[in-house]
């Protein structure tokens, strides 16, 4: 009787190929979120050399859309869970001022592009932040209008600094356009020197008329009246003086603003983040070309 031999067990065979594919996609993996690391900490340290007293400081910022072109350009039409790397920059949040807030917000707009990103042209990449800056907007938006809404002394804050940035501002562009800033003056001079022509035809009317003129007590009439009625005239008008002006606007401003100031901090916080989009977008655009370039490179070598 024939014993038929067992069918033998024959272990699993990998293909070279796959291996080095997923290989490769480990080590791409890896290498990606380290690099998210290092450009965001190179990023932040960065943003701790502005000084908004120098403008030209503002170039330090450059290294935001770096990252995030980078973002863009491995996130291609899927999100990549290395941008989460991102979250080192939050060992920023201790230094507090400027540097917080950006590496809360760089972590935020980093995570959201990685979302929003597809294709790998320059236009997919220009607009794959264009999303992310408006939803950034909204929550940061949400967050301090909120904080302003539960909090009196925050509001009240906001409402001095921004009546004062506006009436600062205001009294400048009087200043530079001339618009009120005589007017006070002109008033004066103006009604001063009809009161010396007064004067003149009437002292002279009276010497050519009177049979005895006696001239001293009506001009020391007109030389008190020179001093008096300019003085009169200005008041009686409401003409104000720079700081009478400047309170004025205060109040204007102060009546508009006034009970607003969550509305206002909404809806500032989305407009300047969207402004952003053309100069953060085209930057960003630019990042993730050059790293399109250098994949290249590095593939063909």
């Amino acid at each position: 009787m024939k014993t038929q031999n067992a069918s033998t067990v024959q272990p699993p065979v990998f293909k070279p190929e796959e291996n080095k594919e997923v290989i490769m996609d480990l080590e791409f993996d890896y290498f990606a979120s380290g690099l998210q690391m290092a450009l965001t900490v190179v990023s932040l340290s960065l943003v701790l050399l502005i000084d908004f007293s120098r403008p030209s400081t503002v170039f330090f910022a450059a290294g935001i859309p770096f990252i995030l072109g980078y973002t863009a350009f491995i996130s291609d039409n899927r999100f990549r869970k290395e941008s989460l790397a991102s979250m080192i920059g939050l060992m920023f949040l201790p230094l507090g001022g400027l540097v917080a807030a950006v590496s809360v917000f760089l972590l935020v707009l980093n995570v959201l592009v990685s979302f929003f990103a597809s294709g790998n042209t320059f236009r997919d990449y220009y607009s794959s932040t264009a999303l992310p800056l408006l939803v950034s907007g909204l929550l940061i938006g949400v967050s301090v209008g909120g904080m302003a809404f539960y909090s009196q002394d925050f509001a009240s804050e906001v409402e001095d600094s921004f009546v004062d940035q506006g009436a600062e501002r205001t009294m400048n562009m009087i200043e530079i356009t001339g618009l009120g800033s005589d007017a006070e003056k002109n008033l004066r001079d103006t009604t001063y020197s009809n009161v010396l022509v007064t004067e003149n035809f009437v002292v002279n009317q009276y010497i050519q008329e009177a049979e005895d003129p006696e001239t001293r007590v009506l001009q020391e009439a007109f030389s008190d009246a020179r001093e008096e009625v300019p003085d009169t005239v200005v008041n009686q008008s409401g003409v104000a003086d720079g700081e009478q002006q400047r309170k004025r606007i205060e109040q204007a401003i102060r009546k508009t603003v006034q009970e607003r100031i969550p509305i206002i901090m909404f809806v500032f916080a989305v407009t300047a983040l969207y402004a952003l989009q053309p100069v953060i977008g085209v930057l960003t655009a630019f990042s993730s070309l050059c790293f399109r370039v250098l994949d290249n490179i590095v593939s063909e070598s």
